[in-house]
C-alpha cells in the first residue's frame, strides 16, 4: 500500500512559510517508504511538481482553493498510490499510525474526515480527509460539476455525494491551547489564538512523539 500525504500550503514568506520549515522538520522528516508528502502552492506561472512541491498557476485566494486542488490532483494522478490524506499547514500527521489504518481499508471509493454539514451537503473537513486513488480519479472525471461556489472541502463532499459515495467518520486531535498531547492520535490540528504558538506546538508534538 501507497500513500501520498497532500498538504494545502502557500509561500507567503511569512507564517505559511513557517508553517511548512516547520512541518519539514517534524513529522515530514520521519521517512517512510511507502508514504511521500506533496505540499501544493498557487501563484506559479505554470502547473508543475518540482521536489516535494506541486507549483500551480493558480492565483492564491480562499475562493480558488477548489481550482488550486483540483489542479494538484491531476498533476500526481500518474503517480503510484492507493490514498491521499488532504491536509493542511496547521496539521501535525504521524505517518506511521495514518498508513496501518489506511492498510485496513479495502472500499475502492473510500472517502473519509471529520464529518461537517454545511447547506444539506455532508462533507469532509479539509484540515484532514482520505480518498482512494480510484475516487480522485472519479473526482477529476467528473470535474466539471465541481462547485466552485464553495470552499473546496464543501465542494468535494457535494461532488462525492452526488456520485453516491458514502462519507465515513474519522478522528482527528483538536489542539486549541497547550493541553495534554496523547501520543496515539495520526491527525493533530493545531489552532490556538496565535500561529506562532502554533508552530511551536508543532515543534513539541513531534518532540512528545519522538520520546
Amino acid at each position: 500500500m501507497k500513500l501520498i500525504i497532500l498538504v494545502l500550503s502557500y509561500d507567503d514568506d511569512g507564517i505559511y512559510s513557517k508553517f511548512y520549515k516547520s512541518q519539514m522538520e517534524t513529522w515530514d522528516g520521519v521517512n517512510m517508504g511507502n508514504v511521500s508528502t506533496y505540499y501544493y502552492f498557487g501563484n506559479h506561472e505554470c502547473d508543475e511538481m518540482c521536489g516535494n512541491k506541486i507549483l500551480t498557476s493558480i492565483s492564491e485566494s480562499f475562493e480558488n482553493c477548489g481550482h488550486k486542488l483540483l489542479n494538484s490532483l491531476e498533476l500526481i494522478k500518474d503517480l503510484d498510490y492507493d490514498f491521499i490524506f488532504r491536509t493542511n499547514s496547521s496539521s501535525y500527521v504521524d505517518k506511521s499510525i495514518l498508513y496501518d489504518k489506511l492498510s485496513k481499508i479495502n472500499d475502492l471509493n473510500y472517502y473519509a474526515g471529520i464529518n461537517g454539514h454545511f447547506r444539506n451537503v455532508s462533507f469532509a473537513s479539509g484540515s484532514g480527509f482520505v480518498m482512494t486513488k480510484n475516487l480522485v480519479n472519479l473526482v477529476l472525471e467528473n470535474k466539471s460539476n465541481f462547485d466552485h461556489g464553495l470552499i473546496d472541502d464543501v465542494a468535494v463532499g457535494k461532488l462525492v455525494g452526488d456520485l453516491g459515495i458514502p462519507l465515513y467518520s474519522a478522528e482527528r486531535f483538536d489542539i486549541h491551547n497547550n493541553k495534554h498531547i496523547a501520543k496515539n492520535h495520526y491527525h493533530y490540528r493545531i489552532k490556538t489564538d496565535n500561529r506562532e504558538n502554533d508552530i511551536s506546538t508543532m515543534y513539541r508534538i513531534h518532540e512528545i512523539k519522538t520520546k
